[in-house]
């Protein structure tokens, strides 16, 4: 892959590699905003939304370019059922941190109230963590959902397996879509779901290579030897 005009290779690494893919692909990551908001209607399908999402981005990371229909009908079609599980899972945790931080902020002049909002704050972070990780991990692999899951757990909670980052990214996009609310909106339709879902791919493709991919790539070569 060269730059236009400049006969230069495209950055492999770090923040100039982000801000190129970025720069060259921020229409499509217009159209994936936009695409994964129709397909999220019929709430149903959010899950294998998120995981055609996922997919697009990844084999953008990765590749340096990606055909954004095909991939992302394909991921959604092969990921509908197997999405759901996860769906309901992190989504069902999400809305029990929700509760429990409504339940405390409603009653934070008492004992139960802080903890309530504590517990909220963590069970919102644990479904972000280990969420992200997951729905990256079943467009990545075709693997079981009990073993994403365990392969999310681990990751999520290996040190430099940057498990807190979609936390980060979630809380400080949340914060911003909040306070300036409803001028934000426009943000949201056009990149702000596949914008800070670019970001948490790009920085947790790193720690799925070195620990998952590269050791089974080297576990297949001995084989082969």
């Amino acid at each position: 892959m060269r730059r236009e005009g400049r006969g230069l290779p495209a950055p492999r690494e770090g923040a100039r590699r982000f801000f190129y893919l970025f720069w060259n692909h921020a229409w499509k990551l217009i159209r994936l905003n936009l695409l994964f908001l129709a397909c999220c209607i019929p709430v149903v399908t959010m899950p294998a939304a998120l995981c055609a999402m996922d997919r697009v981005l990844i084999v953008l990371v990765r590749e340096g370019n990606v055909l954004l229909w095909e991939e992302f009908r394909d991921e959604f079609k092969k990921d509908f059922w197997r999405s759901l599980p996860l769906g309901l899972l992190f989504g069902g945790l999400l809305f029990l941190g929700y509760f429990l931080l409504s339940l405390g902020m409603g009653n934070f002049g008492t004992f139960l109230g802080p903890m309530f909002f504590a517990f909220g704050l963590f069970t919102i972070g644990f479904a972000l963590g280990r969420g992200s990780y997951a729905f990256l991990m079943r467009a990545m692999f075709d693997l079981p959902n009990g073993q994403i899951l365990k392969n999310a757990n681990g990751m999520s909670a290996l040190r430099g397996g940057r498990g807190w980052l979609p936390i980060v990214v979630h809380g400080v996009g949340f914060l911003f879509g909040f306070s300036f609310f409803p001028y934000t909106l426009i943000v949201i339709a056009l990149f702000g779901i596949s914008l800070p879902q670019y970001l948490i791919c790009y920085l947790l493709n790193d720690p799925i290579q070195k620990n998952i991919i590269s050791p089974w790539e080297r576990m297949q070569a001995q084989k082969e030897t």
